[in-house]
């Protein structure tokens, strides 16, 4: 049964951060916010939105205003979420970097933030890089715990101010009352996030205080997230995608769980222990339960409801592969951090292949080239507008370029059926010409997927003289099976016309992929290149 949540039909400009804190601490005040596996403790309403006020009181002290940028760099921690919460309970804008899949660009991502203020946690070290914040205050943060007092290092002092350097030090003595109001209005700019996708440089992709609960009212709707819930995080804090998580915790009282990042080892364990409700994952980590499947079925794990597959897509086989396996039932996710959430399986009814119904307030429509909309059924160019659209990106000199009045190009291909399912076919920029047949890759990496011999599998086109472009597939062959060219090619002319039947079949230790798990197709055309270029040699 769908469960009906205090933010269902709510207009998004009706919502703050500050107004979903106040009224959890009202309502639950002892229920667990979130519970942090590596640290072994949680922080319950009432101690965030105590917290949030501090934070708050904090900034306004200090003169912030709406729109300012506060950068936020470290693992996930109850720190992370608490500074999550205290900016924008105060309504600033909060910028998260992956600096871990972002190294090379830091330095160039901080100068074009421009920040005013820059929190991180022990493990960073932020000397290298404060030339290029100019006048940025740089604060480190240690473990929040509540009541009590700062250890020697705690206190330590600021060499350049005289003052304390931990954030939590410095708003220990603030009062926890709520009597400092939001600064911002739905429109300012709640968060900068960096993101690569498919390019070689991140971008920064900037979202609003609307667009943002918005998403959180879209997403708690889509997976039917409720108060009883209790969410498994393992993926990094610093993604739009595990914001939009906390958000919809936020919008619904549920309680997330974080992890510091994936472990095959202990994956199982955490749902076990954690009385796990829903799991967010990505394709990457269920291949790998996958590859070395543990003892485990749903009847071990009876709390939990069902696992999401999300950031890339997740073949059909492998999702009939680890239902079987596990028992326990995946619910695909589609989303772009430019667009949010776009469309979810309802977890009462999925609808297997397909990426689920469009999400609560998107206006997702399939277009032509020549951007006409089509008929249920065609397959075109998958396209969105709603209010969780990104407002624009930060770009690389510090410059704003707006999205706003635009409607979104995914760069998905893909058709709606007559119930309102989207299904996704592939991406317009994979998409392989051969002879003036348009031939989607996906489609074929799904039918080799399905062989008993094949791990992974990536198909590309590569230039031809005769018919403009040929398919050619890489091949990473499961640990300890035999299997050859002949077999693959076998397999597929079984099952596709021959016009998609690979020409080549290449075995490969692994298949090229981005920083959020995606087949990097264009690395594979590159490795084919190469390996023309050293044939001729």
């Amino acid at each position: 049964m769908t469960r009906k949540r205090w933010t269902d039909g709510k207009d998004p400009d009706e919502i703050s951060v500050f107004g979903l804190l106040e009224r959890l601490d009202r309502i639950s005040p002892d229920h667990e916010m979130a519970y942090s596996i590596p640290q072994g403790r949680g922080i319950t309403h009432r101690q965030m939105f105590a917290l949030s006020n501090r934070i708050a009181h904090f900034f306004r002290d200090r003169g912030f205003e709406a729109n300012d940028r506060v950068v936020l760099l470290g693992a996930n921690s109850l720190e992370y979420l608490i500074l999550y919460c205290g900016v924008w309970r105060y309504g600033l804008t909060l910028v998260t970097i992956n600096t871990e899949m972002n190294a090379m660009h830091l330095a160039d991502i901080l100068g074009a933030v421009a920040p005013r203020m820059v929190l991180h946690d022990r493990s960073f070290d932020p000397e290298p890089f404060r030339l290029v914040t100019g006048g940025a205050q740089w604060l480190h943060f240690d473990a929040w715990r509540e009541d009590a007092q700062p250890p020697a290092a705690e206190t330590a002092t600021d060499a350049a101010s005289d003052a304390p350097s931990d954030l939590f030090a410095l708003i220990r003595d603030y009062p926890a009352t709520p009597d400092v109001e939001p600064v911002a209005r739905p429109e300012d700019f709640a968060s900068i996030a960096f993101t690569s996708g498919t390019s070689s440089k991140p971008k920064g992709v900037i979202n609003t205080y609307r667009g943002n609960m918005a998403n959180a009212i879209s997403t708690s709707m889509a997976s039917d997230v409720g108060g009883e819930d209790r969410l498994l995080e393992f993926r990094a804090l610093s993604w739009a995608s595990a914001r939009a998580r906390f958000l919809s915790a936020l919008a619904t009282g549920c309680t997330m769980v974080i992890a510091e990042r994936f472990s095959q080892s202990r994956f199982f364990d955490w749902l076990r222990e954690q009385r796990i409700t829903i799991a967010y994952c990505v394709p990457t980590a269920l291949n790998m339960l996958l590859e070395r499947p543990a003892p485990i079925t749903r009847a071990d794990l009876p709390h939990l409801r069902f696992v999401t597959s999300s950031t890339a897509p997740l073949p059909l086989e492998r999702q009939r592969q680890f239902e079987a396996t596990f028992g326990i039932p995946i619910v695909q996710f589609y989303g772009m951090s430019e667009a949010g959430n776009v469309a979810c399986n309802p977890p009462d009814a999925p609808r297997f292949g397909s990426a689920g119904r469009v999400c609560h307030l998107q206006d997702l429509r399939i277009l032509d080239p020549e951007r006409n909309e089509l008929a249920q059924g065609q397959v075109g160019e998958v396209t969105t507008a709603s209010p969780m659209m990104a407002w624009g990106y930060l770009k690389e000199d510090g410059t704003l370029e707006a999205l706003e009045g635009r409607r979104m190009s995914t760069g998905d291909l893909g058709y709606l059926d007559r119930d309102g399912y989207l299904h996704l076919t592939g991406r317009v920029k994979d998409l392989i010409i051969r002879g003036g047949a348009n031939i989607q890759p996906l489609e074929i990496d799904n039918v080799l997927l399905e062989h008993p011999g094949v791990s992974q599998a990536a198909t590309v086109g590569v230039p031809d003289r005769i018919y403009g472009e040929e398919v050619v597939a890489y091949v990473v062959a499961k640990d300890g099976a035999s299997v050859s060219a002949e077999a693959i090619n076998a397999h597929c002319s079984a099952h596709l016309p021959e016009a998609k039947v690979p020409k080549q079949v290449l075995f490969v230790a692994d298949i090229a992929k981005n920083e959020r798990g995606k087949v990097d197709r264009n690395a594979m055309k590159a490795l084919w290149v190469k390996s023309q270029l050293d044939e001729r040699r």
